[in-house]
């Protein structure tokens, strides 16, 4: 969505498969473009257009997904219980905890995204909530992946991870 003075739409479109858009006919002047997608943060940039010949932009957004939990009626069943925990430490640097820390946890076999863990300044996690099944763990660091984690919740009851990165 672009937006010309404030709160007023100039022009809004969606992304192909592969997440271009392009918007037409768009005068010279300053725009704020405002990134929606559910399961995404709210991204913006100010985009400045002029008869310079620029006609691309690169534009990054971060997930953020939110959980809605199941609707049913009559009775329901409880929700899920099992925990992951474990912590994450560098490798020959005396144990520290590598900066900007991020986990995603996906299904193993649909890789669909079920949870977003942030790393404490101790390099604890803990992702809750989890039905029993197989697991895909991914580290993050600045957006960018460290290493990657199958995991197999057999119980209820918490499967610790500790993760030893080579850190720079």
């Amino acid at each position: 969505m672009l937006q010309g003075k404030p709160d007023t739409v100039i022009a809004e479109t969606m992304t192909d498969t592969k997440g271009a858009f392009q918007f037409q006919n768009l005068a010279d002047g300053r725009f704020r473009l405002l990134v929606l997608s559910i399961g995404y943060r709210r991204a913006e940039y100010t985009v400045v257009t002029a008869n310079s010949g620029a006609r691309s932009l690169a534009i990054g957004i971060k997930v953020d997904p939110f959980n809605l939990d199941e609707i049913c009626a009559g009775t329901c069943p409880p929700p899920p219980s099992g925990v992951i925990t474990g912590s994450i430490m560098c490798t020959g640097q005396a144990g520290l905890v590598p900066p900007e820390m991020e986990l995603s946890l996906t299904d193993s076999a649909s890789r669909h995204l079920r949870a977003i863990a942030p790393v404490d300044t101790r390099g604890h996690f803990e992702l809750s909530r989890l039905p029993l099944g197989a697991w895909r763990l991914e580290v993050y660091q600045r957006a960018t992946v460290l290493s990657v984690l199958y995991l197999r919740l057999i119980r209820d009851t918490v499967d610790a991870v500790n993760v030893r990165l080579p850190c720079r």
